[in-house]
């Protein structure tokens, strides 16, 4: 993120993040749906193929962003919290770091059925 686009006590971030988490959603168990009719798996029904591979990666690429946001939220939050800042841009980074934290904890859960469940069965 462009930090003079949206800093981060802008408002929009209380929503981009589970907005954000929405859309991984929607996109990794749509491309799995989608995967399943295009390419199948070998028969042997195993966890380990190309569709959980991807869809693990895309979960690890997208729980490494949610971090990466909820840490920068925080450390406004931290630097705003020394300062004499308005308590609104103190509440937004707060609540946008929680929140940031709220779609790494969703998007691991989420994803976590991508090692135990074969896909396609």
């Amino acid at each position: 993120m462009n930090a003079r686009l949206w800093p981060p006590v802008h408002p929009l971030h209380l929503a981009l993040g589970l907005t954000l988490w929405f859309l991984w959603f929607s996109l990794l168990y749509g491309g799995v749906a989608v995967a399943c009719v295009v390419v199948p798996p070998a028969p042997p029904h195993t966890v380990f193929n190309s569709i959980n591979l991807a869809g693990l990666a895309f979960t690890v690429v997208t729980a490494l962003a949610f971090a990466w946001a909820a840490y920068a939220a925080w450390q406004a939050y931290r630097a705003l919290a020394s300062g004499s800042a308005p308590p609104r841009d103190r509440f937004v980074a707060r609540v946008s770091a929680a929140l940031y934290a709220v779609a790494v904890v969703a998007t691991l859960m989420v994803g976590l059925p991508l090692l135990v469940v074969p896909p396609c069965v």
